[in-house]
């Protein structure tokens, strides 16, 4: 079940759909304000953890046909599972199906349900995230004292 959303009975017939989740919505939002204010998706999952926040692993979002409880490794949050979330299109509300975003008539992802964070917001983090993936010279450059001063010879 996509992060931001829960499995609830549907309303209109048989089966289950998902609805907005309010309170991982909120989650969603502050985790997207840090990254675009350029604090590190460490620090953001150390907090989360601390606070006890659920992550998107926790027993507690099982919809009980996958009971997840004694994995003990998915109930924490971690960056690569942080940068999945905040890149998944399941956030704009789009289905997804084997993969792949299904697409309309139009060649437009379909949207089926409501999404839980804004084209912009979403926008902006996925270039924050990939901003923080492209090498930086500066970084790399520093890191050896005399890097590109000496030339190992015959040993």
């Amino acid at each position: 079940m996509p992060y931001g959303y829960r499995s609830v009975a549907n309303p209109n017939g048989a089966g289950r759909v998902l609805e907005v989740n309010p309170d991982e919505v909120a989650i969603l939002a502050e985790i997207a304000s840090r990254v675009l204010a350029k604090e590190s998706l460490i620090a953001i999952v150390r907090d989360l953890t601390e606070r006890g926040v659920p992550s998107p692993g926790h027993p507690s979002r099982s919809t009980g046909t996958n009971n997840r409880a004694g994995r003990g490794k998915s109930d924490g949050w971690y960056t690569t599972t942080t940068r999945t979330v905040l890149a998944s299109p399941h956030l704009l509300g789009h289905i997804i199906e084997d993969g792949e975003v299904i697409k309309g008539t139009d060649g437009l992802p379909f949207v089926g349900r409501p999404p839980v964070i804004d084209l912009d917001t979403w926008q902006s983090v996925q270039d924050e995230l990939a901003r923080r993936k492209a090498p930086d010279d500066r970084r790399r450059a520093g890191t050896t004292l005399l890097r590109g001063v000496l030339v190992r010879a015959v040993c």
